[in-house]
């Protein structure tokens, strides 16, 4: 039987949920985050060799500051709590995409996650 190695994710939902569940917008981003982690975490134990999340997009530029501003300071957070994580489990992350418009200090981190696990593996986070 042939097994499912690459998996994508499209981070995309977590403002309706917490609508849906009288939260703030800001705490299902939150939220979604962690799902993340428990996805990683699955895909680990299921030997999938490439989870490929779409975080971000060109429409997210739309949504008011403070919202865009916090969901960058969810990735770099996620970057500074879960890099020792990445590199304990021999994953390898990497980030494609246009990141000019990002943040310096957010390019910066993401450069440091890349090389901190470059030649780790067998799980690639893209």
């Amino acid at each position: 039987m042939n097994q499912i190695r690459t998996i994508g994710i499209i981070m995309d939902g977590n403002r309706r949920w917490a609508k849906q569940a009288g939260l703030p917008v800001f705490e299902g981003h939150r939220r979604g985050v962690e799902k993340f982690r428990e996805v990683l975490k699955w895909s680990r134990e299921v030997e999938i060799t490439t989870v490929i999340a779409y975080a971000f997009s060109t429409e997210n530029w739309q949504r008011k500051k403070l919202e865009v501003n916090f969901l960058f300071k969810l990735f770099r957070q996620f970057l500074k709590t879960e890099i020792d994580t990445l590199v304990a489990d021999k994953t390898i992350f990497r980030c494609i995409g246009d990141r000019s418009s990002l943040p310096k200090d957010l390019q910066l981190a993401m450069v440091e996650a890349e090389a901190r696990t470059k030649n780790l593996g067998p799980l690639t986070l893209v």
